[in-house]
């Protein structure tokens, strides 16, 4: 069995779990919400609707099935049974102790708008990723950040040491689509359901342009806004908004796409191996796609979540990432190269000549090396503490 790795949400979850009389925790399929809970409340009862047995009861009686458990009560993959979260709003009702319902769920098409409906005001949300590189640091100070690229930061890829990566991600992939979007799609959209995945991959990081995505695709504009929203719920990919505040019209306002984890990039896009990774046409986007997955996970597990953005302007500059936080904004440039020089910042440094705001400027890079050029620090994708 192997050793439990603890994540950065614990501390909120405790904290929330005290306060609100349900606990509702997201994230894509696989990424150790079951471990998790089921680690933190160990006394609680636990109930999975992955059991056919148990989802039938819970469907045919709600109210029999909830009343045999009077603690706190897990319901693992509630997705499965989306019904009965009404009737654990009467629960509530009758009796709000906090930390009474610990539910989970991947699937968040039917789960959140059950949420949204019946636990209103009852519920704390918390969204779960895939690991962060802080959460499993001591496994990987040796590996380069192609070897990270490549291998991403589902638990079962870390915690298996025998496992076949790329099957496991053809798998999961598969699964995803047959479990998850297969019932939201014709039968005949399917194909071109994977094929539109392949797509984003190979466009991480990068605008969403719908229209051109469209006309690749054969499809409709509004279908391919659909099926971004499913993976967006499904928690397989982020938006990144532009940043336009107080800089006028001459920015761009199309969000800039991300894959929560890049080894499902890696497997959609036929990377086979880290070297490939690496040397491939898309390897800056690997990189950048890694760094801003991360800060984006870090993210999840503060109460007061700071707003991403990124910056371009119609005229060519850009800027990867900007942290809008109130006490210290952070403007970052993210660079795969080992040898940084002052031309990777001079973007960073016209921004900061353009900009109202006082951000504090970073270049992420695999460097190991202590540089500062013109006021703009160096730091490493594995240590990004921004003081």
């Amino acid at each position: 069995m192997s050793k439990y790795i603890e994540r950065s949400l614990e501390p909120l979850i405790l904290k929330v779990a005290k306060h609100f009389p349900a606990l509702v925790i997201t994230g894509a399929r696989q990424t150790g919400k079951s471990t998790l809970i089921k680690h933190l409340f160990p006394d609680a009862d636990y109930v999975t609707f992955d059991s056919l047995n148990i989802r039938n009861y819970a469907k045919d009686d709600p109210i029999g099935f909830l009343s045999e458990y009077t603690g706190t009560l897990i319901l693992d993959e509630i997705q499965e049974v989306p019904e009965l979260l009404s009737y654990v709003k009467m629960e509530i009702d009758k009796n709000r102790q906090p930390g009474r319902f610990i539910i989970t769920g991947s699937q968040q098409f039917s789960l959140m708008e059950g949420v949204q409906e019946s636990l209103a005001g009852r519920a704390a949300i918390l969204e779960l990723s895939t690991f962060s590189c802080t959460e499993i640091k001591s496994k990987i100070k040796k590996l380069k950040w192609h070897e990270l690229c490549y291998r991403g930061f589902y638990p079962e890829i870390w915690t298996n040491k025998g496992i076949d990566i790329e099957l496991w991600y053809s798998s999961y992939i598969k699964t995803f689509i047959d479990r998850d979007i297969r019932k939201h799609l014709k039968e005949q959209n399917l194909y071109n359901y994977g094929r539109f995945i392949e797509l984003l991959a190979v466009r991480t990081t990068q605008e969403l342009n719908i229209s051109s995505l469209a006309k690749e695709l054969g499809l409709d504009q509004k279908t391919i806004q659909t099926w971004i929203s499913f993976l967006i719920r499904s928690q397989i990919v982020f938006l990144l908004p532009p940043f336009y505040k107080n800089l006028g019209k001459r920015v761009t306002k199309k969000p800039k796409l991300y894959f929560y984890d890049t080894g499902i990039v890696a497997s959609l896009t036929r990377h086979r191996d880290a070297e490939l990774v690496r040397n491939g046409p898309i390897s800056g986007a690997f990189y950048e796609n890694l760094v801003i997955s991360e800060l984006m996970k870090q993210n999840m597990g503060e109460a007061k979540r700071k707003n991403f953005f990124y910056f371009r302007e119609n005229n060519g500059l850009e800027i990867d990432l900007l942290i809008d936080d109130p006490v210290s904004p952070l403007a970052l440039e993210i660079k795969s190269t080992m040898t940084p020089s002052l031309a990777d910042v001079n973007n960073l440094l016209k921004f900061i000549d353009l900009s109202p705001n006082q951000f504090n400027a970073y270049l992420v890079c695999p460097s190991l090396e202590k540089l500062n050029f013109k006021g703009v620090k160096v730091i490493n994708h594995l240590g990004m503490c921004f003081d």
